[in-house]
């Protein structure tokens, strides 16, 4: 609370001016529209009982985080690797660091006591190369191929890549239709026990496809 009865709420959004009355009533005064970004505020205590705030024009968009554009980085240039996920007869080269902070599934194998320590060799034999490299690019930079949403799927409780699988189940489901139904429910059905957002999204679907014909009539065509 600032001086003389006046103080400014930071909310999520946009901040509001509260005022304290006389009688000890709070009362939340008209603040001018803005547009969404950040702002500087500026107080000004003017007279007693009063405040002002002054607007000062949005700030610049704010840059990346340098974490972020390390991490990215690291993905194109791939200088300084130590480690090779090994499909299809490709190595795509990579750094233990950054997959053992992602998945736990890659520290036991790069940390413990398996061939992969000694080798610094993971093989993924059961999915396409394209499918892998997509997942350790998600892993460094935290984006999705949208394309391959459903295939990289299977991997994410294998590896316990739940921010990936959640990604990915959005992008399921904005891309959901006729065309899909038949692989989504297919890839569904082998996750649904893998944990609660995968329930979650074949308990979703099968309430999609009660209610759609069509998508019940699709699914019946491959059976």
């Amino acid at each position: 609370m600032a001086k003389n009865g006046g103080s400014i709420a930071l909310g999520l959004r946009f901040p509001a001016i509260v005022r304290q009355t006389d009688a000890g009533e709070l009362k939340t005064l008209p603040f001018p529209p803005m547009l969404p970004g950040g702002y500087k505020w500026y107080v000004v205590l003017a007279g007693e009982g009063s405040i002002e705030v002054e607007v000062v024009g949005p700030l610049g968009k704010r840059p990346p985080a340098l974490a972020d554009v390390s991490f990215k980085a690291m993905w194109e240039k791939r200088d300084f690797t130590d480690c090779a996920i090994k499909c299809e007869g490709r190595s795509i080269e990579a750094r233990r660091t950054v997959l053992c902070m992602s998945s736990s599934v890659f520290e036991a194998a790069f940390k413990g006591s398996m061939k992969e320590s000694h080798t610094a060799e993971f093989a993924i034999d059961d999915a396409r190369v394209e499918v892998v490299e997509a997942m350790l690019k998600a892993v460094y930079t935290g984006d999705t191929e949208a394309r391959l949403a459903i295939e990289l799927l299977p991997l994410t409780p294998r590896f316990e890549l739940s921010q990936l699988a959640a990604q990915c189940l959005q992008e399921v489901q904005d891309s959901l239709g006729v065309g899909n139904i038949a692989e989504v429910a297919r890839v569904l059905r082998t996750l649904k026990d893998e944990g609660n957002m995968y329930h979650k999204a074949w308990e979703d679907l099968a309430d999609h496809i009660s209610k759609d014909r069509s998508w019940a009539m699709a699914l019946m065509s491959v059976v």
